[in-house]
């Protein structure tokens, strides 16, 4: 691959970057609303955050100019690149792209159509690409020596027991508590899983230069964690010691608790594994539209739907 640099310095990094795309635009995207101390920002700090994203895009485009030939494709990727083209034709998600055609409609009065946008005639076409993960580079992490050894101790130490697995990023919106707060409550409702389920929870930080948006995500989930783990450990721990209540006895007074393409790994996992597996994305993410025979889940409710509608 021929990668050509953009070099920006390190203010217009810090107003773009970290500023106007991660602090404006990536919570917008994912229906979250500003954070408050951006509610609290001034008019004056949203401008100059703005002021650098347009001239970072222009720098980008500048360096298309100077490289670009005829017949090349222009690939403008994620957010942080929205002012390089004059128009917008790629989106990684079905609902941008259904909701990019809408606001043509609204905004500028033109016919939306299922293949994209006419004006006078010209059909621009909109259309989604979701992204993928390297099929060939996971199936090859399987033959390394590290990786069997690794699969051999996992099915040892939860042997016997079904296994339920996160893969997320380390960020608010992922809801990782939210996910350790529901599993807490399908023990607490069925009490016949308890010793027949685990959950196994793998985190990977987001970006490594936001460290405490990270430790916040991190204390988030550890406090679940706690709250779920304390009351068990309180009542049915230490005051079984105290009442010397036997370990069998003590049992039935403790509190047991057992896109991004996280998803389409385990799609592919399946593949290769003769164990039935099941994809359990969330709901809102855009990877449930990608893949076929997959649970949604609404990270956001803790009642069965048997409850709600009671």
């Amino acid at each position: 691959m021929w990668c050509i640099p953009v070099f920006l310095d390190e203010e217009i990094v810090h107003q773009y970057y970290n500023g106007y795309c991660n602090n404006i635009l990536w919570p917008l995207f994912h229906y979250l609303g500003l954070p408050q101390e951006d509610r609290l920002a001034t008019t004056r700090s949203f401008q100059s955050q703005f002021t650098a994203y347009k001239k970072a895009n222009q720098m980008f485009a500048d360096v298309v100019n100077e490289h670009y030939e005829e017949g090349d494709v222009v690939w403008c990727h994620d957010y942080h690149l929205m002012f390089l083209p004059k128009c917008l034709k790629d989106f990684h998600t079905y609902d941008y792209a259904r909701h990019f055609v809408s606001a043509c409609t609204r905004i500028l009065g033109l016919e939306g159509t299922p293949e994209g946008v006419e004006d006078q005639g010209r059909l621009t076409r909109v259309a989604a690409f979701p992204i993928g993960i390297d099929s060939e580079r996971f199936i090859r992490a399987l033959e390394v020596p590290d990786v069997i050894q690794h699969m051999k101790e996992l099915k040892e130490r939860f042997a016997g027991r079904k296994v339920m697995l996160g893969v997320d990023r380390l960020d608010m919106i992922k809801g990782i508590p939210q996910k350790i707060l529901a599993f807490e409550k399908f023990l607490e409702e069925n009490a016949s899983w308890r010793d027949k389920v685990v959950l196994l929870q793998i985190a990977v930080p987001t970006r490594t230069d936001n460290a405490s948006a990270i430790l916040a995500s991190g204390k988030q989930v550890v406090m679940a964690c706690v709250l779920l783990h304390a009351s068990g450990f309180l009542f049915g721990y230490l005051f079984s010691r105290l009442l010397r209540i036997d370990v069998a006895s003590s049992r039935t007074v403790s509190i047991e608790v057992g896109m991004q393409n996280s998803v389409l790994g385990l799609v592919l996992a399946a593949e290769h594994f003769g164990n039935p597996l099941t994809a359990v994305p969330c709901a809102v993410s855009s990877v449930c539209h990608s893949i076929i025979g997959s649970v949604l889940a609404g990270v956001w409710r803790r009642g069965s739907p048997k409850q709600l509608e009671d």
